[in-house]
């Protein structure tokens, strides 16, 4: 049975050691997770304003293309043609702002799930660690009388 001691005490710690590797694996993964969601919000953001940007420019064409119709009509400064430009200035730049909007809003989301995942990960580290530690404790307290024995 003595001999056996040293077999369970090695098995013990193996237990404790990879209880402490599963927490920092999980929390290696719960980081790679949170840097994918960071890019990604960074690309809802670059992809919101290449949208607004779109927007901004169907809303220049259009206002262009209403001059030239009214210049060809020979009315290219009455009220009912400034009244259409503003209208679709405003309608523009309506769009473009909705855009940024859902990018942001999309990218708010990505941020959230990025905390989110560090929060994961740093509470399965915890709990591997303190698992770790309720194992080590109880194998120190299951093999304590007999080291002793071996030291008196």
């Amino acid at each position: 049975m003595q001999a056996m001691i040293p077999l369970q005490m090695a098995s013990a710690a193996m237990t404790v050691i990879g209880q402490v590797k599963a927490g920092k694996a999980a929390s290696r993964a719960a980081k790679a997770r949170a840097a994918r969601h960071e890019q990604k919000a960074k690309i809802e953001r670059a992809k919101a304003q290449r949208e607004a940007k779109a927007q901004r420019r169907q809303a220049r064409l259009a206002q262009s293309r209403l001059l030239a119709r009214s210049a060809a009509q020979g009315g290219a400064a009455d009220a009912s043609s400034k009244t259409a430009l503003a209208r679709l200035a405003g309608d523009g730049e309506l769009n473009a702002l909705n855009a940024m909007a859902s990018g942001e809003l999309s990218a708010v989301g990505s941020e959230f799930d990025a905390g989110m995942a560090r929060f994961d990960g740093k509470t399965k580290k915890q709990a591997a660690y303190r698992g770790a530690l309720g194992e080590g404790l109880s194998y120190a307290a299951k093999f304590a009388p007999t080291v002793d024995k071996w030291l008196t």
